[in-house]
């Protein structure tokens, strides 16, 4: 227990911005990190029951595939985080100890001036967070202008079956259906007019020393696939791989020549 109701509310004011400078941190970090192209849509993998299936390169979870007019939609802005108010800066004087007032030895700070410190220390990481967003905000909305611009034009290539066209918007497909990250990498597409052949290259994982967990124990150690199971996991990523990749080619190219 505190030893009087002074203790009990510096202690609490304390806390609070504890927690205030926490959530300033993790949200400087969560926007430090945000990016946008105008374009890439990933889809949001949480671990279910702790377990980290991003490993898997499974087919989409969603209800259904995007349509082709959709495609030429750009993804909306990602959602910023809302920056709290924070606490009052320091309860008035009269609420703390004479020994929390005065200054240290040596001329050090009293205690409660080492509070004003720190807080006003966080205060301005607040300040420099609220301009980083506005600043993000400022070029997502420029990316997402000239993606709108650039994607109203290909548009107007795609039905004359440009090669160019083609390739580009079965890239962009791939880019924009909902799916782990590590299947839109090392996405490349070769269209030959003459033949009328599409050519999808991709980069397949090498998994032969990875490890998929499947669970845990009770006690929290994660549990991984046998052998057996390890293979019918790779080729399930494998189909979905090829059915994926298909799927967006033959979506494109029936769209073009409609």
């Amino acid at each position: 227990m505190y030893r009087n109701s002074s203790d009990w509310k510096r202690k609490g004011l304390e806390r609070q911005w504890s927690s205030f400078s926490d959530a300033i941190k993790r949200f400087s970090e969560q926007v430090r990190a945000m990016s946008y192209d105008g374009i890439t849509v990933y889809e949001n993998d949480r671990p279910c029951g702790g377990i980290d299936t991003t490993d898997r390169y499974l087919l989409p979870r969603q209800s259904k595939w995007l349509s082709f007019d959709e495609l030429f939609e750009t993804p909306p802005i990602p959602d910023f985080p809302d920056i709290p108010e924070p606490p009052p800066l320091h309860l008035t004087k009269g609420e703390y100890d004479s020994w929390y007032l005065e200054p240290g030895r040596g001329g050090t700070l009293s205690y409660f001036d080492r509070d004003l410190k720190e807080r006003n220390s966080t205060l301005a990481m607040r300040d420099a967070l609220r301009e980083l967003i506005a600043e993000k905000k400022r070029n997502f909305t420029g990316t997402q202008d000239a993606v709108a611009f650039r994607l109203g034009g290909l548009r107007a290539k795609h039905s004359n079956e440009e090669p160019k066209a083609v390739k580009e918007l079965i890239e962009i497909a791939n880019m924009r259906q909902l799916v782990s990250y590590r299947v839109q990498k090392d996405f490349r597409t070769f269209v030959d007019p003459n033949a009328k052949v599409v050519l999808i290259e991709l980069q397949f994982p090498d998994f032969t020393k990875h490890q998929f967990q499947i669970g845990k124990t009770a006690r929290g150690i994660s549990k991984y696939a046998s052998d057996a199971l390890k293979k019918k996991i790779v080729r399930q990523c494998l189909y979905s791989i090829v059915i994926r990749a298909g799927y967006l080619a033959s979506e494109v190219l029936r769209a073009c020549s409609h």
